[in-house]
């Protein structure tokens, strides 16, 4: 059975956990965000029908570690917000990075093209963590790994996304993990999470990435590039 734990009302909004019970509104609220605002999706022209198949996969694989959050607006009862993420060690995001294919959040057949060519940025993006000496100084290090956050469009601007990555940041610490990390691949989610303390620590220019030999986001004219970015807790 799901636990409804309700975790800051902020005016409109109550913000809880994530669960099985409303894992399919949240799903459902990051596909329609990504679609139509983040670069990759746009560029690579994922359908919803295979960005939802994605994202419930997701949802499903972060749901039991306890630090993913919803946004329900108190009027309709609609989540209108997610963020997820998922618990892992240092020395487990170490070995899924060499194996290029974390085992956790494997992709549906249907949006298998779009993953794998996420599963390359982000191991290029991952591998900017080995730079980092406190990072690697502890390999049992727990670490809160951003999955994918996503806000309904009527509320942008008004604070929603930055609550949810806040809200999931003080369950992290909570759990005791030293570390978060995202990849962050649009304007909006840079600022954002740069508000929020996170530190740059590399970057992947869109101009220059390439897969199986085809420079797929040259189009993306919003933002030069996709970070990494790492918040100490």
């Amino acid at each position: 059975m799901s636990t409804d734990i309700v975790l800051a009302t902020d005016g409109e909004i109550t913000y809880k956990l994530l669960t099985e019970d409303n894992m399919e509104e949240a799903a459902h609220v990051i596909s329609k965000a990504f679609i139509t605002g983040e670069p990759l999706s746009s560029c690579i022209k994922q359908t919803y029908n295979a960005e939802q198949a994605s994202n419930m996969s997701i949802c499903r694989g972060v749901v039991k570690d306890g630090v993913s959050v919803v946004a329900i607006d108190n009027a309709s009862g609609k989540v209108v917000g997610s963020s997820t993420a998922a618990l892992t060690t240092v020395t487990e995001l170490l070995d899924d990075l060499k194996k290029g294919m974390p085992d956790s959040l494997l992709a549906p057949p249907e949006s298998l093209p779009y993953y794998e060519v996420m599963v390359e940025v982000v191991r290029v993006l991952d591998s900017f963590l080995l730079n980092d000496e406190d990072f690697m100084g502890d390999p049992n290090a727990l670490v809160c790994s951003s999955a994918k956050v996503g806000v309904d469009a009527n509320c942008n601007g008004k604070g929603v996304g930055s609550k949810l990555i806040q809200l999931r940041t003080e369950l992290a610490k909570k759990k005791g993990c030293k570390f978060a990390i995202a990849q962050v691949t649009g304007p909006a989610s840079q600022k954002l999470y740069r508000k929020l303390g996170y530190v740059e620590i590399g970057e992947l220019k869109y101009t220059e990435f390439e897969f199986k030999g085809e420079k797929l986001f040259r189009p993306i004219t919003v933002c030069p590039s996709a970070k990494m970015v790492l918040l100490k807790l």
